[in-house]
């Protein structure tokens, strides 16, 4: 066996991965908290790509350095 395929939601499933395949990706596994599992779908990965992409190309607003100002930023922003 050397493809393994685990469930995309796998929040409280058990899932059996032979001793052999396990050793292979063990220490992927070790890093991924089951708390964050949402970030590791294709539809969030696809958002942070974006958001990278946004940040090299300087697609990013200004700082604040308290939330007044940014409420005032966000205010104008309506429509």
């Amino acid at each position: 066996m050397t493809n393994i395929t685990i469930p995309g939601q796998i929040s409280g499933e058990l899932v059996a991965v032979p001793k052999k395949e396990y050793q292979l990706f063990h220490s992927f596994l070790e890093f991924i908290d089951i708390k964050q599992i949402f970030f590791w779908t294709k539809e969030w990965q696809a958002k942070e790509k974006e958001a990278d992409k946004d940040t090299a190309t300087g697609k990013v607003s200004r700082t604040y350095s308290n939330a007044r100002d940014l409420k005032k930023a966000l205010n104008l922003l309506k429509i």
